[in-house]
């Protein structure tokens, strides 16, 4: 038999988690900057999770199921689309926050990668169907899909400009790894000077003028950004540490990096303007992710070889754990 106090303990725990579930179901606008999305895996098996800040509950995402991959919400926050292996084929799926799930690519070659157009119009993604990497469009719900690189050389990680006109892309085209751009309706393809990416390692300022990435200028990783006009680059950290995965806040003021330059792995802030760099973190941390208003940072830790994932104030304040699972919690995307 449950004592009373144990039936009212668990009568709030259950009160508050369909509290939680309901909210972000229901695309309630005041609670979305405060819900984290992010990847839980434990032995072979990934699933994608949420939780709401404010009461620290952790849910799996609706449609999740195991083994789904990159992820990324739509510019309401209203519907999520995400890589997943449940029909032994590498496809893109749709889940929307009030019930519903779909496979949009329904294809036999492998479709991954996918992130929305700043109107939440269009999706582009990485595929195999034309039998190597290419960058592929097609509407939101999946319609008319198009290539947009077209070219014999593995074109990789799409990511939309701020303004939705340009997508850039890692190609190794040349024999080099190099980072591009292009007009959504495949015109105007460039080369962003003499730039080797890191793989996904690049991303775009809220204005759309320059792209940070990382790359290796003096045999060690740095972190640059390019100003997408002129092809002009600029070495932000130009240091013997290793400067890698640079997330710019959304004001613009800042980049996260993840650096050795103080012993082990720490997230640091470079201030775009000045150059200035602060440390964020003192006892290990990386793959920085900005919350909406600039104001906090997540960011991974490992903790008896389990990655855990942490929150921090923009001025080193308030560190907390946010992730306490038998699981390891990667990928963080605030929920928009």
């Amino acid at each position: 038999m449950l004592s009373r106090l144990s039936v009212y303990i668990l009568l709030i725990v259950i009160v508050s988690v369909l509290s939680i579930v309901g909210a972000m179901t229901a695309g309630a606008r005041m609670i979305h900057a405060d819900v984290l999305t992010y990847f839980g895996e434990q032995g072979y098996i990934t699933r994608i999770y949420m939780m709401d800040l404010h009461h620290g509950f952790e849910v799996m995402m609706p449609g999740a199921s195991n083994n789904d991959g990159t992820f990324a919400w739509s510019p309401n926050g209203d519907a999520l689309i995400f890589a997943t292996f449940r029909d032994n084929n590498t496809e893109i799926y749709r889940v929307t926050m009030r019930g519903g799930v779909s496979n949009i690519t329904q294809n036999a070659s492998s479709d991954f990668a996918p992130t929305w157009s700043p109107d939440g119009a269009y999706i582009v993604f990485e595929t195999t169907r034309a039998r190597n990497n290419e960058v592929f469009i097609m509407e939101a719900n999946g319609a008319n899909p198009r290539n947009l690189t077209n070219n014999p050389a593995l074109d990789r990680f799409p990511k939309w400009s701020p303004d939705g006109a340009q997508i850039a892309f890692s190609s190794f085209r040349g024999g080099e790894r190099g980072l591009y751009i292009i007009n959504v309706d495949g015109s105007d393809l460039r080369f962003l000077g003499n730039v080797r990416t890191h793989d996904y390692e690049f991303v775009w300022s809220p204005d759309g003028r320059f792209i940070a990435f990382v790359t290796s200028p003096n045999g060690n990783q740095d972190v640059l950004i390019v100003d997408v006009e002129t092809g002009m680059v600029t070495n932000l950290t130009d240091d013997p540490a290793t400067d890698v995965q640079p997330a710019w806040s959304p004001d613009g003021a800042q980049i996260a990096i993840t650096t050795s330059r103080y012993g082990d792995a720490d997230i640091a802030l470079i201030d775009v303007a000045t150059g200035d760099i602060q440390r964020l973190t003192t006892h290990g941390g990386s793959n920085a992710v900005w919350a909406p208003d600039s104001r906090q940072v997540t960011f991974e830790s490992s903790t008896a070889g389990q990655s855990v994932i942490y929150i921090i104030n923009r001025d080193g304040t308030g560190l907390r754990r946010v992730t306490n699972t038998e699981s390891s919690n990667y990928g963080v995307q605030w929920r928009p």
